[in-house]
């Protein structure tokens, strides 16, 4: 259960942040919940770079433009993996 909440599903497939520490990830983690947006740590997904971080952050993929912004404002780079594909990707 990713804690998404039982409707989860009407928001899409979850879409995960990848980045290259841990210490990245938690920085991430911390500008995130400070903005009031919601996520969760889970364990980096199957089919991503092995040579990322072990952690990823899981966010709604209708909070994904809102969050892009904020971590290029915070100066983190960062990757992000979903299993739906995208039409377009904001932010890009």
């Amino acid at each position: 259960m990713t804690g998404l909440g039982p409707d989860h599903r009407e928001l899409g497939a979850p879409v995960h942040l990848l980045l290259n520490t841990t210490h990245a990830v938690l920085s991430a983690e911390e500008a995130i919940l400070a903005d009031g947006i919601w996520c969760d740590l889970v364990p980096r997904p199957a089919g991503a770079s092995d040579s990322l971080c072990g952690l990823a952050i899981e966010i709604r993929r209708t909070d994904l433009e809102k969050t892009i912004s904020l971590l290029k404002e915070a100066g983190l780079v960062f990757e992000i993996f979903s299993e739906e594909p995208f039409d377009s990707l904001p932010g890009k």
